[in-house]
């Protein structure tokens, strides 16, 4: 207790006690004018009663200050009790001090402001999980933090996280630096075991230091925490976000989306689209990939990169993913029900939804509500995803599988696999991305790199569908390099539940028509033989 803490307590007791007389007092006089009859004086009376008053104010402006102080020692209890001693929390006064130390200093003329953070699932704060493992993280983030900057600043957010202070002469060199070091703060993070949930969040932001002009610390601070929560749009959550006006500004563009968005499940204004997948081996649909669109009552039908973007960043992607899941599953109840063929359906998993705790159970309990095979339902994740935290996302894939999913690795090739990470995740199917299959018809490296792809992945035990086909000859190359399946306008645009049930059996009746025209082919060519 510092010795403005101890004096607010004193003033406060004192005070306390003061009151407490002067009210005593009023009601002495009371009782005495009560029991002789005798009215008390008026000026007696109002002198009491002023002093209670104006006692009884300074007491609660006290007590306010009593519970500020109280507040803040149990936030620097827990500080000590996370990091083992206290961090200062910045204000924008202390903010203001440090830039006074630049204006001294020519060569420092930048206030860089980083933020991290440690979250769990869908955001949350790591202390909703184990409270132990998350002490943990959160020193070995701040001692790998302290180590790593030890010209820094570093003191407790109110975020969950940590806010360092710098003054630099080179801001780019620096923010590489920064940036190196929060993703090596990552990783080992993720290699110490204590929580495997969790991920990090950073954000920055920065101010030039000017003679004659003061700084604007709370600005500073607003904007880094501001691109701190921008950060968990990224596909790889622990790069570093800038903070730029343009995050501003698409918060505002998009503040109809967090409106509209809350009830948009309750409305029935999300619908999922199918996309075919051909085999090139029987021949023949054999599955799709579920999509998602928005029907939105204004501005028509919204494709998922309008909308999936800020639900990723906002949180609601888990709720979108579930109900996606939960629509393909009831719409492979009805197919079974009308005695259709079995279609495999694929889901897309994103990163919130793969660290959400709660996944497997949901997983188990929606096909087993709806009499789903497993084995017929596909769960894809991106390679950005895949290549985030191998030793976790590992453990996920194997435990998806041993419920009986298929589980398969999109977009490959935009990202950041590595081999090592194909050979480690125990993924049944890999997705070629677009990219891959534009040149395939004009250039011999793209066909020679595809069918090197195509090869290394049977190697490993898995199958290969290309994305994208829009030509012939495009399936043509896939089928002569060994794809196994396409998913591509060629054969399908994502269609309506009713359209791509068209689409399957209208495929189904020509192929049935066909091997019944060769066995009445051969049958007659058998027969003029004889």
């Amino acid at each position: 207790m510092n010795q403005s803490q101890k004096l607010s307590l004193g003033l406060f007791a004192g005070l306390a006690c003061l009151d407490a007389a002067c009210f005593a007092a009023l009601i002495t006089l009371l009782s005495l004018s009560l029991s002789s009859g005798r009215p008390v004086a008026g000026d007696s009376l109002w002198a009491v009663l002023s002093l209670s008053l104006a006692f009884a104010i300074l007491t609660i402006g006290s007590l306010f200050s009593l519970s500020r102080f109280i507040t803040s020692s149990l936030k620097s209890k827990r500080i000590k009790e996370i990091f083992g001693e206290d961090l200062p929390i910045f204000t924008p006064k202390q903010l203001a001090r440090l830039a006074r130390r630049a204006k001294a200093d020519g060569r420092k003329n930048k206030m860089i402001c980083l933020m991290v953070s440690v979250k769990g699932p869908s955001n949350s704060s790591i202390f909703s999980m184990q409270r132990e493992n998350a002490i943990k993280a959160m020193r070995h983030s701040y001692d790998f933090l302290r180590d790593k900057l030890p010209y820094a600043r570093i003191g407790y957010s109110i975020i969950g996280g940590f806010s360092l202070l710098e003054l630099v002469e080179d801001e780019a060199e620096r923010l590489d630096e920064y940036r190196a070091i929060v993703l090596e703060l990552s990783s080992s993070l993720q290699n110490t075991g204590a929580l495997p949930y969790a991920y990090l969040l950073s954000g920055e932001s920065r101010r030039l230091v000017e003679k004659g002009r003061r700084i604007d610390g709370k600005a500073l601070l607003q904007e880094a925490e501001y691109a701190l929560r921008h950060s968990a749009n990224n596909r790889l959550s622990c790069d570093l976000q800038p903070y730029s006006p343009s995050l501003q500004e698409d918060d505002a563009a998009l503040h109809w989306l967090d409106t509209d968005l809350s009830s948009a499940i309750e409305r029935g204004e999300l619908i999922v689209f199918y996309q075919a997948k051909r085999s090139l081996r029987g021949g023949g649909y054999y599955g799709a990939e579920a999509l998602i669109r928005w029907k939105h009552p204004r501005r028509g039908l919204l494709p998922p990169s309008v909308f999936v973007p800020y639900c990723e960043y906002s949180g609601r992607i888990v709720e979108i993913d579930h109900f996606v899941f939960l629509s393909a599953c009831k719409a492979k109840q009805e197919w079974a029900k009308a005695g259709r063929k079995p279609l495999t359906i694929s889901v897309n998993l994103s990163r919130r939804t793969v660290y959400d705790p709660g996944l497997l159970d949901f997983l188990s309990s929606t096909v087993e509500k709806y009499g789903v095979d497993p084995s017929e339902m596909e769960l894809e994740l991106t390679e950005s995803l895949a290549a985030e935290n191998l030793v976790f996302i590992s453990s996920v894939i194997r435990r998806i599988k041993e419920l009986g999913f298929k589980t398969s690795i999109d977009d490959f090739g935009i990202g950041y696999s590595s081999l090592s990470a194909l050979k480690s995740i125990p993924f049944d199917v890999l997705k070629i991305d677009k990219s891959f299959i534009d040149d395939l018809e004009i250039e011999k490296k793209s066909r020679d790199m595809v069918g090197s792809i195509i090869s290394l992945v049977h190697a490993l035990g898995m199958k290969v569908v290309a994305e994208g086909a829009e030509s012939l000859k495009q399936v043509e190359i896939l089928s002569s390099l060994g794809a196994d399946g396409i998913q591509g306008y060629y054969f399908s645009r994502p269609l309506r539940k009713d359209a791509f049930e068209a689409l399957v059996e209208e495929d189904e009746a020509r192929r049935k028509k066909k091997e019944k025209d060769d066995r009445d082919r051969r049958k007659a060519e058998k027969e003029a033989r004889q």
